[in-house]
């Protein structure tokens, strides 16, 4: 089975009886820091050799791939994981899961809407999300919450942003749409520094045309809007240094959460710093006041 545990540090291959056996309840430092248990996934129901057979709920001894067979755009996963094991903030296609056994927190955003702290290059685990991020919510920036017993089934929409933790033992099955819609902002999310830079060498007036598109989109007061953020963000550099820090800064005020976002601007404002800018400098010190 393929295991992942603390926000990917992962997957890697082992046979179910070893996990069920050794790691499902190994507990996991880096230094004095507990991580999270690993989680186990498969989507090919090989179950040879389980250990301790007869304990084994008969729904779990009853699957093999007929009972599993699903539409080639669709993708089945079967889960297990101990107390504490947890899938980080991600999106998918729509998906229907039944828990068999145990019991599973799961948190949810609507379309449209990233989870505080976890958009574009956000890398919280979700037990630091939970831990950090979390408690300092305002309500309605809270996420849908619910959690699931056995025999409970959830159905997750197209594109929703979910996260899971397991609160004992969990044992769960899945069908997912192996397709997904395009979000609103698809365009943007491809666009890299780099991309921009080259375009700015190669045409300067279409980098002002992405420009303007990423900010027309801003201008749409959506919820989740940090992927046209970032896209104008890298096309002001050059164009308008002043306003690509307002940008970043709004972005940081509206998601406090978002490192990445602040580590991309201070590590501009420090390159430019270093070259001699003082208004850089100024600026540095400004944002971080702020």
């Amino acid at each position: 089975w393929s295991i992942a545990q603390n926000r990917g540090a992962g997957p890697q291959k082992v046979p179910l009886a070893d996990f069920l056996l050794q790691g499902m309840h190994e507990a996991l430092q880096d230094g004095d820091t507990q991580l999270e248990p690993a989680y186990a996934f498969d989507r090919t129901i090989h179950l040879p050799e389980l250990p301790g057979s007869a304990d084994v709920h008969p729904v779990i001894r009853s699957w093999n791939e007929t009972a599993f067979d699903v539409p080639e755009n669709a993708i089945s996963i079967q889960m297990l994981g101990g107390p504490g094991s947890a899938v980080g903030w991600h999106s998918h296609g729509q998906t229907v899961q039944m828990t068999v056994h145990g019991r599973k927190r799961w948190f949810l955003y609507p379309l449209d809407r990233y989870p505080p702290g976890d958009g574009p290059g956000g890398g919280f685990s979700l037990t630091d999300w939970i831990r950090l991020v979390y408690p300092s919510l305002a309500t309605e920036d809270k996420p849908l919450e619910c959690i699931v017993e056995p025999g409970d089934l959830i159905h997750v929409p197209d594109g929703w942003y979910h996260a899971v933790v397991n609160l004992a033992d969990s044992v769960a099955v899945s069908v997912q749409n192996a397709d997904i819609a395009p979000e609103h902002q698809q365009y943007f999310k491809g666009v890299s520094l780099k991309a921009v830079q080259n375009l700015l060498q190669e045409d300067a007036r279409a980098v002002e045309e992405l420009a303007e598109a990423a900010r027309a989109y801003l201008q749409k007061g959506r919820a989740n809007d940090l992927h046209a953020r970032r896209v104008l963000y890298y096309c002001l550099m050059e164009l308008d240094p002043d306003e690509a820090v307002e940008v970043v800064l709004e972005g940081i005020a509206r998601d406090p959460f978002n490192v990445p976002m602040q580590f991309e601007l201070a590590t501009w404002l420090d390159r430019r710093s270093k070259a001699g800018d003082e208004l850089a400098l100024r600026t540095f010190r400004q944002a971080m006041e702020e």
